[in-house]
């Protein structure tokens, strides 16, 4: 979903905060709901953490294979830092669930029947990449004999600022 933007035509005060978005896309729909919080202005000689978006790109954004139970495929995605500065990640698999009314879930690797999250290994899961630079990450899928159907999962990127200035840290989560 990092291609879709909201902005807000005013602030909002403090409090807990629900955002619910919804896609249609054909007959089928996808939900995706995040809880989030507007604390108070910080007061004088309070430290303001500024939060701010990690800007990567990781392609391709969707995966599709078709491949016959027992066999072995290659993965290759490439992560490219777009900030200034240093970044380090972290890339693993969540299993996932779509309820009826189309809301996804993540889940931990291997506890859903249709996931083929523990089929996948990455090779060099977790680095730190310059700014600007980019880094090819290959998996290995492995199909198991016995397995009939389609599986899903989801990549999931944590991203992280190197150490800022003050020693604290800036992390990104996309699911």
């Amino acid at each position: 979903m990092r291609d879709f933007k909201a902005v807000l035509e005013k602030e909002l005060p403090p409090d807990e905060y629900f955002a619910d978005a919804t896609f249609r896309y054909g007959d089928r729909r996808a939900r995706a709901k995040m809880s989030f919080s507007v604390g108070e202005a910080p007061t004088e000689g309070e430290a303001l953490a500024k939060k701010r978006e990690i800007n990567f790109l990781v392609n391709p954004p969707v995966v599709g294979i078709n491949a016959p139970p027992g066999s072995i495929r290659t993965i290759n995605l490439i992560v490219t830092n777009e900030e200034n500065q240093p970044v380090h990640f972290r890339l693993y698999f969540k299993d996932i669930h779509i309820d009826p009314d189309g809301e996804i879930a993540l889940l931990e690797k291997g506890s859903t029947s249709w996931s083929c999250s523990n089929w996948i290994e990455l090779k060099g899961s977790e680095f730190e990449l310059g700014p600007r630079q980019r880094k090819n990450i290959v998996g290995l899928l492995k199909i198991p004999k016995d397995v009939v159907g389609g599986r899903y999962t989801r990549l999931v990127v944590q991203a992280s600022l190197a150490q800022t200035k003050t020693g604290e840290k800036i992390t990104t989560l996309v699911p």
